[in-house]
């Protein structure tokens, strides 16, 4: 018995190197996959690091883990100086996959087809680009611990992926992250200028037309196209600290963002908003009806009446909130007209991809001179069906909407840097973004008429008429 169990022990110690995986099977084809995805994404986004230190941080990132996932991949690419946002996607963002990412697959490829060319370790892939018809991946081949790129078709690859994306969050070059923080700092500096202040401006709405116009249209041609006001607001806003105060006239057909109305609408409302309560007047005959107050963020009360909303930064946000919105990517220096600007570009992913450049002058103090914003949106699904495979939904057309903001910045007093105009120009188009002479189909005209900041506002000017 000793001797038959002598002659088993000897047989595994001979034959053990004939079982042995190779040296990167011992470390763990999962473990292999993430590390090659994240060194190569580190090195397409030009982060020099070798791929010995990404082995070596994820390993002790994963502490013994034998499986990695994605909270394990990006506190490893955040040591390496990369910061990785998860989402979970479906085959309708596939065709506006934000590339290169990493994603996850359901099994490797040598499942169907162990060739030597299969990318076939583990689970994490880099996508390099997706189309409508193919993916290209690069990935880690059979008995390899390199990496190699090919092409699938896109099908498969849908079949493939678990939806999982681990998207980067572009890191910006240091001279570049340096000039926002200062092009932040001083954007606030600017704000916090802003203490009070009467602004009197108004907003005119102007719409294509598609059917011949009535006789009472206010309409002209631009263009080739004809294109009629629609709308046109007066307004008086009011500013000290956190009172508000809007005194609004309009008289339109057509909502700020578009909505047809039931004929023309003549109003007149005040608003007051104090300490996050909005009071609400309302004009009726030669008389003022109050509204129940009720409690609401100053940005939700029709955020087009206050004229920041027009400033900088957008949406009456402060800079920094707006680049959470959309990652910054690119900070540069450009000539405008014989003048330096700052060039910001960001870009957010989504079921609705963004892209924004905004041209800031140093010169009045950072406010700015153009924004152009790109948005891409698949309008909707439907089913593919193919006689003898399961419904799979395509993705219907894409559309593509360019808004472009132009200002005119003045000196009002005391010596404050703020838009005299800002046109806002709407564009759609369904086939091409970059289709030249797009027709703009709604134009917006902020024009300030009268302005001036940091002056006492009385208590009595804020919502109080002698008629109430």
């Amino acid at each position: 018995m000793k001797r038959l169990a002598c002659s088993f022990l000897i047989a595994l110690l001979v034959s053990a190197p004939a079982f042995a995986e190779p040296k990167h099977r011992i470390f763990g084809s999962n473990h292999t996959s993430a590390v090659t995805s994240l060194h190569h994404l580190a090195n397409v986004l030009g982060i020099e690091v070798s791929r010995n230190h990404v082995k070596n941080i994820l390993i002790q990132t994963a502490k013994g883990d034998r499986t990695p996932n994605s909270i394990i991949l990006i506190n490893t690419a955040r040591e390496i100086g990369l910061e990785l946002l998860e989402q979970n996607l479906n085959y309708t963002h596939l065709q506006l996959l934000e590339t290169p990412a990493i994603v996850s697959l359901k099994k490797g490829f040598d499942d169907e087809n162990p060739s030597a060319n299969s990318m076939i370790l583990g689970n994490f892939i880099v996508v390099e680009e997706a189309t409508e018809k193919w993916v290209r991946i690069f990935g880690t081949p059979l008995h390899a611990t390199y990496g190699t790129g090919t092409v699938i078709p896109r099908d498969r690859f849908l079949e493939l992926w678990t939806g999982q994306t681990l998207k980067p969050l572009y890191v910006l070059p240091t001279e570049a992250r340096q000039l926002l923080a200062d092009i932040m700092t001083g954007t606030e500096t600017y704000e916090a200028r802003l203490k009070s202040g009467v602004i009197e401006f108004s907003i005119t709405l102007i719409q294509i037309m598609d059917e011949p116009f009535p006789t009472d249209a206010v309409a002209y041609i631009e263009n080739g196209q004809v294109y009629e006001e629609t709308g046109y607001w007066h307004i008086i806003y009011q500013f000290d600290g956190d009172r508000r105060f809007y005194d609004v006239k309009a008289r339109h057909k057509m909502t700020f963002h578009g909505q047809s109305l039931e004929g023309w609408q003549e109003t007149h409302h005040q608003f007051r908003i104090l300490r996050s309560i909005l009071h609400v007047w309302e004009k009726v005959g030669t008389g003022w009806k109050k509204h129940p107050p009720q409690k609401v963020s100053p940005r939700f009360l029709k955020p087009h009446f206050n004229p920041h909303w027009w400033s900088w930064p957008l949406w009456d946000l402060r800079l920094r909130d707006l680049f959470r919105f959309f990652k910054p990517v690119d900070v540069q220096q450009v000539n405008v007209e014989n003048s330096a600007h700052y060039l910001l570009t960001g870009r957010r992913s989504g079921p609705v991809d963004s892209d924004i450049e905004i041209w800031l002058n140093p010169q009045k103090d950072y406010r700015p001179a153009r924004v152009l914003m790109h948005n891409r949106s698949i309008l909707g699904v439907a089913p593919a069906e193919v006689p003898g495979e399961p419904s799979k939904p395509i993705p219907l057309e894409t559309e593509y909407t360019l808004t472009d903001y132009t200002y005119q910045i003045e000196k009002f007093e005391p010596d404050i840097w703020f838009p005299k105009t800002v046109t806002r120009e709407v564009s759609f188009s369904t086939t091409d973004e970059n289709q030249q002479s797009l027709p703009i189909l709604r134009k917006t005209v902020m024009q300030v008429h009268h302005a001036i900041f940091n002056i006492p506002i009385l208590e009595k000017d804020l919502g109080i008429t002698p008629d109430r």
